[in-house]
């Protein structure tokens, strides 16, 4: 079938356990869903996953106990059609931040990331060209802030 979102459990992070094949924690109904990311802030996990066929965005959907999401409007950018949302979540400073790819003409062509307003709005806060993609962005206990990135040909 189309790939859809499992979950896995580990007590060491090297060695996983499916939880529930016969339940997908998402699915995106007539598609695939590929590269997602869930984190959890405010309370909440919050879930996201490019959106099939579409060089921006995200599927988004929230859950109170990781297993259950509720999908909502899937989230768009005022004004920009190029904020793929593949790669991660992070929390930087107490805000939701995504590092993402941006996308034109169906290829990968380099990285950005926004911050959250709120459950709707979102702003680009740094974009750069170049033969990158999939970024990974985290806040370290001392405050600096580490960006690893895919670099492709």
């Amino acid at each position: 079938g189309l790939p859809k979102t499992y979950s896995a459990i580990s007590d060491d992070g090297l060695h996983f356990t499916w939880e529930d094949w016969d339940t997908p924690r998402m699915e995106y109904s007539g598609y695939g869903l590929l590269d997602p990311s869930v984190i959890y802030f405010n309370g909440e996990y919050h879930y996201f996953a490019p959106v099939p066929g579409q060089s921006y965005g995200s599927v988004y959907a929230t859950s109170s106990d990781g297993y259950t999401f509720t999908q909502h409007d899937n989230i768009e950018i005022e004004d920009s059609f190029n904020t793929k949302f593949m790669g991660n979540p992070a929390v930087v400073d107490e805000k939701l931040y995504f590092f993402g790819t941006l996308e034109s003409d169906n290829a990968w062509n380099g990285i950005f990331y926004a911050e959250r307003d709120d459950a709707d709005n979102w702003t680009v806060l740094y974009e750069e060209s170049g033969t990158v993609a999939d970024p990974a962005g985290i806040q370290t206990d001392e405050g600096i802030l580490l960006f690893k990135t895919t670099l492709y040909n």
